[in-house]
């Protein structure tokens, strides 16, 4: 398992992603349904689930500001997944984002659960260091 998460070049993490690479002996790979945008496996390690989403198809998101955002969520107390650790693939660069695993994605939803999702979003006010960074995601769809 330890192979896994030494091909990711780490730009930012938490201390618990070095106890991860500490402990390689009680880490289990768990296969997942990759998304439409990134390969995703969980790993398990005891009572702890984390996932591993990595950015190997078309889409290229910029994963730091996706980690920061979460970590940012996470710390107001929102029900988000925990940002352990973002970077890149060692050998082909793509965008790496590990985080704790914190049950199932939304399948199927309907219009009430997105707007209040995306008025919860709207509600927050986000510190510099975020609010900039998606300011200029957005632009850059204009």
């Amino acid at each position: 398992m330890i192979k896994i998460l030494e091909t990711i070049i780490c730009r930012d993490m938490l201390p618990e992603w070095n106890e991860l690479l500490q402990r390689p002996d009680e880490l289990v790979e768990r296969a997942m349904t990759d998304g439409f945008e990134a390969e995703v496996k969980r790993i398990d390690r005891g009572v702890h689930r984390y996932v591993m989403k990595t950015w190997s198809k078309v889409s290229r998101p910029d994963i730091r500001v996706q980690y920061q955002l979460l970590k940012w969520l996470f710390r107001q107390g929102m029900a988000v997944p925990k940002p352990i650790a973002w970077g890149v693939h060692r050998e082909n660069r793509w965008p790496v984002l590990v985080t704790t695993f914190e049950g199932e994605c939304i399948k199927k939803a309907d219009v009430e659960t997105i707007t209040r999702s995306a008025q919860l979003l709207v509600e927050q006010r986000f510190p510099p260091t975020v609010s900039g960074h998606i300011d200029v995601v957005f632009r850059k769809r204009d």
